[in-house]
């Protein structure tokens, strides 16, 4: 939600309050609710029409930028109906700006479209909130491609002229002009109800149903029945004119309290936030837009679900963390959460990652967030996934709403993870989704995820010029199978180029940082071309079959120094059963750190890989890379001694912008056990870690 549209809904956001029954005598009852037959009244601005046994149809007709929508609605007789004509509301705001009404149709829709689904009849609140009631919403339409997309989402396809015999409220809401005409009223049943919440009182063709008409009365205030020569009785509200306005008295706080709350916090918001913004329209943040939807489900008395104990247990997993003496954490998002479907921004999934941050910074962690790590929405699997023609503007359609509701919390941005063994892994060796066994498709898929990385760099910089910004680059050794064989050379040396450094060298100078993730050396062998041999017979191996090299991190610290950025190893670990190998491994490769920053290399930090026992995208839960054990049946978590060493690492490093091992190095069995963590206190402000 964008602090412009709320601004905008300001103008007038008046529910429209709808059941079936339609009136038929004369008004009674006291004001200010005063009555038509006990069916109808107008209360504060708002239409009600009370329950009936019968089923009645329920018309809007919606303009979109391309032509005019009209939905048809069936409502049931399970209590008072309540229809909140939200969009009729923004679509108001345009109303005497004295500019064309369907620019300033365009123009909201195209604010309000971003990631709130509401630029197409199908995603329009109007006919959303009365299917949500029950209604059989059916949909007339002149752009072929909004009527399928009607058809597909479940509304009936229709002419208006056929959708005037069925139904009887018709509200307008397109800014164009003489959309309701001779032709529809003359088809209209006894006791249609017409109203017009999109534009100036030219939607209906009131001329045309005044000279139709033998009499016209005033039966309450706003509604004028008008009686045709065959006895039938249509009804107009608010005289044409946008009813959202002309019928409300004023904005009262029931209208516009989520307005109001929302432009409050939004002002706040620019006030006393972390994040001081250039002029400029910006979204609201995510978590301003969940706090107003709270507290309106609580006064309205609804209850939504929440969370389970076992969904709640995760931050018990921060106060693991914090026992190995972390001064920093890496995440990765998922996408498919945030945007489960095109479009549509899930706005409890980016206030549970701000809940997330929050809490790392509350121990004195740095935040370090990764944007892609491998996965993919299925509804952008589906339609191509890398190579879908639209990936960069849905991803940073994504990156923008992250970077919304997260981007003050956050300081180190990783946009995409291991971007070459994503290629190589998903097109080149068939091994991951969609199994490609391309190198042709591989080399392309690095071409177009470079291009996503420039693009995402410069738009994070553009938000939030302080942040540092990199990408987290699988680097792996590769030595030629015999080293006296010229062709064996060779191919070490192309397959290097390729992997290790082209997309390095695409994308520089646009990185502030380079992560490194190391974790083994391969054999190049002529006769194998591009595709490596993992590890010599009688080497020592993990459980992934990849072969310990502790030399190799150094060599690759060393040979990425130089494109002349700051370098953090991102992920070094291994997969294995066997903690003492695990404990030599940790060791041996923070030991190669400590030689390259020796070597003059400018390290900066050093990520294990990983805290605990993880999913491997082929391997599944068998490989074991974790600090902590994980068990998959109960889920409890155990230290290995490994973790108790890593702590001892961390404490004899502290505060040092050098790191060592230092001699000799402890049996880990003999260091203090390691316990979760005291949370910090809730009382406290959250800390920003050195």
């Amino acid at each position: 939600m964008s602090i412009t549209r709320s601004l905008l809904t300001s103008v007038a956001l008046l529910p429209l309050l709808a059941a079936c029954q339609v009136y038929t005598g004369k008004p009674e009852g006291p004001p200010p609710a005063t009555r038509l037959q006990g069916q109808v009244q107008i209360e504060n601005g708002q239409l009600v029409l009370t329950p009936c046994q019968e089923q009645r149809r329920f018309v809007l007709i919606d303009g979109g930028s391309t032509g005019i929508e009209r939905a048809v609605m069936q409502l049931g007789s399970d209590g008072q109906a309540s229809l909140f004509a939200d969009l009729a509301g923004r679509l108001g705001g345009s109303q005497g700006k004295g500019n064309d009404g369907r620019f300033e149709v365009n123009q909201i829709y195209r604010l309000q479209g971003e990631g709130h689904g509401c630029a197409a009849l199908n995603s329009n609140p109007l006919a959303m909130r009365a299917r949500g009631m029950g209604a059989r919403v059916i949909v007339t339409e002149v752009d072929p491609l909004r009527a399928l997309e009607a058809v597909m989402e479940g509304y009936q396809v229709m002419p208006l002229l056929q959708a005037a015999e069925v139904g009887e409220v018709f509200i307008t809401v397109t800014g164009n002009r003489d959309v309701i005409r001779r032709e529809h009223l003359e088809r209209m049943r006894d006791g249609a109800i017409l109203a017009n919440s999109g534009h100036f009182n030219v939607e209906i063709d009131i001329p045309a149903l005044e000279a139709m008409a033998t009499g016209r009365q005033r039966v309450r205030e706003y509604v004028d029945e008008y009686r045709l020569p065959d006895g039938r009785r249509i009804a107009l509200l608010a005289q044409g004119r946008l009813l959202n306005l002309a019928a409300a008295e004023g904005h009262p706080a029931a209208v516009m309290d989520m307005s109001f709350a929302n432009q409050a916090l939004s002002v706040e918001y620019l006030v006393t936030g972390e994040r001081r913004l250039a002029p400029d329209v910006y979204p609201v943040p995510a978590a301003i837009d969940a706090a107003v939807a709270r507290l309106k489900l609580e006064a309205m008395g609804i209850a939504i679900d929440t969370l389970t104990p076992e969904q709640e247990r995760y931050p018990d997993d921060y106060r693991w963390f914090a026992a190995l003496g972390i001064n920093a954490y890496r995440f990765s998002l998922e996408w498919s959460r945030i945007e489960p479907e095109p479009g549509r921004i899930d706005a409890e999934a980016l206030t549970t990652y701000r809940k997330m941050v929050q809490q790392m910074r509350g121990w004195g962690w740095t935040p370090v967030m990764t944007l892609f790590h491998f996965t993919l929405p299925t509804w952008l699997a589906d339609r191509g996934g890398i190579f879908a023609r639209d990936l960069e503007r849905r991803f940073m359609h994504y990156a923008e709403r992250v970077l919304e509701a997260l981007g003050d919390l956050v300081d180190l941005f990783l946009t995409i993870n291991e971007p070459m063994v994503y290629a190589v892994m998903a097109y080149a060796h068939g091994t991951w989704p969609p199994g490609g066994r391309s190198v042709w498709r591989a080399y392309q898929a690095g071409n177009r995820l470079a291009r996503l990385h420039r693009r995402l760099y410069r738009a994070i910089k553009a938000a939030k010029p302080s942040a540092l910004v990199g990408f987290a680059h699988h680097y792996a050794v590769f030595h030629p199978y015999h080293l006296q064989s010229l062709a064996d050379r060779q191919d070490a040396w192309l397959v290097d180029r390729l992997f290790n450094h082209r997309f390095v060298a695409q994308v520089a100078p646009d990185f502030d940082f380079l992560g490194v993730n190391y974790y083994f050396r391969q054999w190049m062998h002529w006769r194998r071309g591009l595709y490596p041999i993992a590890a010599k017979p009688g080497a020592q191996t993990t459980a992934m079959g990849w072969e310990i090299y502790p030399e190799g991190l150094r060599a690759a610290l060393r040979a990425l120094a130089r494109y002349g950025k700051p370098l953090i190893v991102t992920e070094n670990g291994i997969a294995t059963e066997d903690d003492r190998m695990r404990q030599a491994f940790l060791v041996d490769h923070v030991r190669a750190v400590a030689q390259a920053q020796e070597d003059g290399v400018d390290v900066r930090g050093y990520f294990y890989w990983s805290a605990l026992d993880n999913f491997e995208w082929a391997e599944g839960f068998g490989p074991r890379f974790g600090l902590l054990a994980v068990d998959y049946t109960t889920l409890a978590r155990t230290p290995r001694d490994s973790a108790r060493l890593y702590r001892w690492l961390i404490d004899r490093n502290r505060g040092r912008g050098r790191v060592s091992v230092p001699d000799p190095v402890p049996d880990p069995s003999g260091l203090p056990p390691l316990y979760p963590a005291e949370p910090p206190s809730a009382a406290g402000a959250p800390k920003r870690a050195p």
